[in-house]
């Protein structure tokens, strides 16, 4: 119990400290020889992910990205990944339901990714370039499938909740200078709906298989299928512009 209070406690020190400290939605600058950045995704909303982490240009295994769930004034920690590596959070769930016939099947999925990208540049004897690409990703959808004898039928819903990413590009001379600088992207919140229907057409050599004293078999094919898109619609617009001002220091 007391180890958990120690947890519940150290997530309210962070969740107070990010809400104080970063005032600005989309925020970069160096700190004690790391690149310091926050990103608020849905900065617009009182409910949404802001994302936060650090470079060191000279360890990566330093690196981190974290993800809070943000609640009014309040941030939740949900996500951490560290040395350019990937994490994300996963839940899928799949319901079956039979009636009068119909077969029905539910699926809902949720995933949320944090992480980063890596793209090596140019180098010499004297500097090296390196740009930094941390993400964030979060999809959900839901899908109904059903059959029946005569037909099928599906549809699904999926919606692009957190689309953000930041290239930051980093040099370091060999002299012992740092330089870098970096813009943010956040894409749009996007919702769409698909639909697919189609009949079941089935057909038989009933008098051949009578005749041959065989089982009647139906062959049965899914024919007149209609796949439409029913919604695709952006919700928010995208937001560009500069997270770090190009900046250099010495190390």
């Amino acid at each position: 119990e007391a180890r958990d209070q120690q947890k519940k406690m150290k997530f309210l020190v962070i969740a107070i400290l990010i809400a104080a400290a970063f005032a600005s939605g989309f925020n970069g600058r160096q700190e004690n020889g790391q690149i310091k950045f926050e990103m608020d995704v849905h900065e617009d909303s009182p409910i949404g992910l802001f994302v936060s982490g650090s470079i060191d240009p000279k360890l990566e295994t330093n690196n981190k990205i974290q993800a809070f769930l943000k609640l009014a004034n309040q941030y939740i920690p949900i996500l951490e990944s560290l040395a350019n590596n990937n994490n994300q959070l996963t839940y899928e769930r799949t319901w079956n339901i039979q009636f009068a016939g119909v077969s029905l099947d539910v699926y809902y999925y949720l995933q949320l990714i944090v992480g980063w990208r890596v793209n090596p540049g140019t180098y010499s004897a004297s500097f090296y370039e390196v740009t930094y690409i941390p993400f964030v990703w979060g999809f959900t959808s839901g899908r109904v499938n059903g059959t029946t004898w005569p037909a099928v039928g599906s549809t699904r819903v999926g919606l692009t909740y957190a689309h953000a990413y930041a290239p930051i590009g980093v040099t370091l001379y060999r002299e012992g200078k740092i330089c870098f600088g970096g813009t943010f992207t956040v894409q749009p919140v996007n919702l769409q709906t698909d639909l697919f229907a189609a009949l079941n057409a089935c057909e038989a050599e009933i008098i051949d298989e009578i005749v041959n004293s065989q089982p009647i078999y139906l062959g049965c094919n899914y024919t007149n299928p209609v796949n439409v898109t029913l919604i695709d619609k952006n919700f928010t617009n995208t937001i560009t512009g500069t997270l770090i001002p190009q900046t250099c220091f010495n190390f």
